[in-house]
């Protein structure tokens, strides 16, 4: 497993099209993609425009399939184009998994 985790700073009155756009696309990918299980969208406390998604995926190998094909023919084009109109993309990390330990229910 490896999880990807991705920035990007949102232009300021644009945060609630990136979050929906963001959503749109990351739904449509864990529909279309193999190996995509899923991320989780966060914003930070201190600097309202940052925004971080944590994504999961099977392999190494499904998240480079994923990335080469995705510049292409993303899972969602408009979603994408949206997220790229109104954001701009800082980084992107690819993490091995060494243990899971998250519980984050109420």
């Amino acid at each position: 497993m490896v999880r990807a985790i991705y920035r990007w700073r949102v232009k300021s009155g644009e945060e609630e099209k990136f979050i929906q756009a963001w959503t749109q696309g990351t739904a449509a990918i864990r529909a279309k993609v193999i190996g995509a299980g899923g991320s989780l969208l966060m914003r930070s406390r201190h600097d309202r425009s940052e925004f971080m998604a944590l994504a999961c995926w099977n392999s190494m190998e499904d998240w480079q399939a994923f990335a080469a094909e995705n510049d292409s023919a993303p899972a969602d084009p408009e979603a994408f184009r949206v997220m790229g109109t109104v954001s701009e993309h800082l980084s992107t990390e690819i993490l091995e998994e060494v243990a899971d330990l998250l519980d984050c229910g109420p």
